[in-house]
């Protein structure tokens, strides 16, 4: 089971439930995940949109947000959806986050990515977010669909005493098999 693989501290309510749902959806193609289409906001899901997000491979160099629940607009400083990630990232963490998403599509894995960062206001955060690979109709992975959180103050020391807020910078970066 993925949930069994990930950490649990540190992981949200919203999380937690969303990964449950997703491994109850009818796996299909060559990495055997969810399609898309099969995914749906029902009572499992509804109460935790405001943190959950779904974007889309178009590119390597374009991976557009579809969805940016309201809560993590909040923790990222403003709204995001319909914006290439990759345009909000700072210059020199693109080509590692990149590789992460192309490592994701190309073995059909989960993700988990923590990092430190002052949001798109300048407010220092500690912010993780999970990522679940669904397949377009075709069966090709082309999407992910996850949760973000902003860790608390007592999660951050506990696991990264000490961290710059200066820059934006990766404290950790997992994947995780989906079957």
């Amino acid at each position: 089971m993925l949930l069994d693989q990930m950490p649990m501290a540190g992981l949200s309510e919203a999380t937690r439930k969303l990964v449950t749902y997703w491994q109850s959806l009818p796996q299909t193609g060559e990495f055997r995940v969810p399609e898309r289409r099969v995914f749906q906001s029902g009572p499992v899901v509804a109460p935790y949109l405001s943190e959950l997000f779904i974007i889309e491979w178009k590119s390597v160099d374009e991976i557009f947000i579809r969805l940016s629940g309201t809560k993590l607009d909040r923790i990222l400083g403003r709204e995001v959806t319909g914006e290439n990630l990759f345009d909000l990232l700072p210059p020199e963490l693109c080509e590692e986050e990149k590789s992460y998403y192309q490592h994701m599509k190309d073995s059909g894995c989960a993700g988990m990515l923590t990092r430190a960062a002052q949001n798109l206001n300048n407010f220092p955060i500690v912010y993780r977010t999970v990522h679940l690979p669904l397949a377009d109709k075709e069966g090709n992975l082309k999407y992910w669909i996850g949760t973000g959180s902003m860790l608390s103050e007592e999660q951050v020391r506990s696991e990264y005493a000490g961290i710059d807020f200066t820059t934006v910078f990766e404290l950790g970066r997992e994947f995780f098999q989906c079957h």
